[in-house]
């Protein structure tokens, strides 16, 4: 039996099993592992698929890759909490400035909420805190990632931020689509938009931002300030475990 590896396509070499020891077949839409010298292997595929065909000429050729085992204590995940649902996309978009492209765990990790819903975001940020400053010290280490993620649910109630009044009142300056990474399409009534300052995108109904946030935010500044306290929001920076009121 020759074996050569399914990824490089090199070959191992030769091995001898008993028709015993392997499989009646093969099949190409079932994953088969065997065992080979203390090691485990995947067959990706398989010449003859048959145990019938391979006895009856003494020949089988099996493109291999070994079974790889982790142990579940060295996964990190790169951000300590994503939310739980996505957006709709459509092939429509509302703005044609720009587009903006993010990675779909980015979806809502800035976001601005109504300060009457702080209970409900501590009590989840309860939940992140843990993940993130594991040892009780409020100083965010994310070199080597985390060691859980916390998938947030918590209800939001929708914003109701007039478009046109919200432009004027930042200077925006580009008014764009907004899309996620690997999602065809543009998100359903979605927008970005740029200022001197930041980025923000978000949803959009009838004239009104119903859901927003920054993209790629730093820190405080006069600008954000300004929104906290014209519409009476909260920053949540879910994956820094901070939120700020005005």
């Amino acid at each position: 039996m020759e074996l050569i590896g399914a990824i490089e396509g090199e070959s191992y070499g030769s091995v001898k099993l008993a028709p015993e020891q392997l499989p009646d077949s093969f099949p190409p839409d079932k994953e088969t592992i065997i065992h080979i010298e203390g090691i485990d292997w995947i067959v990706d595929r398989a010449e003859p698929i048959h145990s019938q065909d391979f006895v009856r000429k003494g020949e089988l050729t099996l493109w291999i890759k070994k079974v790889l085992k982790f142990d579940p204590s060295d996964i990190r995940f790169s951000v300590p909490t994503i939310s739980n649902e996505l957006p709709a996309v459509s092939t429509d978009r509302l703005y044609y400035d720009f587009i903006l492209t993010i990675h779909e765990d980015d979806w809502r990790q800035t976001e601005f909420i109504p300060v009457t819903e702080l209970d409900a975001v501590q009590q989840e940020m309860k939940k992140i805190e843990s993940i993130i400053f594991p040892d009780g010290e409020r100083d965010l280490d994310a070199s080597e990632g985390f060691s859980a993620i916390h998938v947030r649910t918590i209800k939001r109630t929708s914003l109701a931020i007039p478009w046109l009044e919200f432009i004027q009142l930042l200077n925006v300056n580009q008014q764009g689509a907004l899309a996620i990474n690997g999602h065809a399409g543009y998100v359903q009534n979605g927008f970005a938009c740029k200022t001197g300052n930041h980025t923000y995108y978000g949803t959009i109904n009838d004239g009104f931002i119903t859901e927003i946030s920054v993209d790629d935010f730093d820190s405080m500044d006069e600008e954000t300030s300004i929104l906290l306290k014209k519409y009476q929001l909260l920053l949540v920076c879910w994956c820094r475990g901070t939120i700020t009121s005005s």
